[in-house]
């Protein structure tokens, strides 16, 4: 029923944070696409060409400050590939600047499913309850929380999915919350100068 696809695609939002496409943590995992770049486009296009849905960017900070440091002049590869597309998507899509001052919790809070490869931003999503798909295995894969393909056609799938509001709801925040206190109160050395506490 055409009627009911177009309600149940009303108000979806992807939220999508790129990684930076000379990250050396690419290495620290398994991805589905051969490197970010490549991700990141085939995302943007896969969503404006298959769904209905609106689509959230903002480009990572270190972007703009690793730059500076060597520098260099500021030219968004994410901007620049957004600025290239059709001009019939240009509503269907908005960009926030690495220098925006627009909190990355704010734009999930607006969104209805996250978008990245192995991001931290993933688990801070999660712990939102909001609905993660990783585009590659890492360091948080196999704590019950997101939602990590096994192939390019099963991410596109659960995109589409997510887009028709068809994903199950699973609480993934305790499992976030878990393996953040795992990560900083049993994984991480702390100097005896220094105390923290996980609440």
């Amino acid at each position: 029923n055409s009627e009911t696809f177009s309600e149940n695609l009303e108000n979806i939002t992807f939220a999508i944070f790129p990684h930076i496409y000379w990250d050396i943590s690419s290495s620290a995992g398994n991805d589905l696409f051969k490197d970010y770049k490549d991700w990141f486009e085939s995302s943007v296009k896969y969503i404006l060409d298959n769904t209905n849905s609106k689509i959230i960017i903002k480009d990572h900070p270190s972007n703009l400050f690793k730059l500076k440091l060597m520098g260099l002049d500021y030219i968004s590869p994410i901007k620049d590939f957004l600025n290239n597309l059709p001009k019939i998507y240009e509503e269907r899509f908005t960009y926030y600047p690495p220098n925006t001052k627009t909190s990355a919790l704010s734009l999930i809070e607006k969104a209805d499913c996250i978008l990245t490869v192995r991001g931290t931003i993933g688990i801070e999503a999660c712990l939102f309850n909001k609905e993660v798909i990783f585009a590659g295995s890492g360091r948080f894969s196999g704590y019950k929380f997101g939602l990590f393909p096994q192939s390019i056609n099963e991410y596109y799938d659960l995109i589409k999915k997510s887009s028709q509001r068809k994903l199950k709801p699973r609480n993934h925040a305790i499992y976030a919350a878990i393996y953040l206190d795992i990560l900083w109160n049993r994984m991480t050395y702390y100097e005896k100068f220094t105390k923290s506490k996980y609440v």
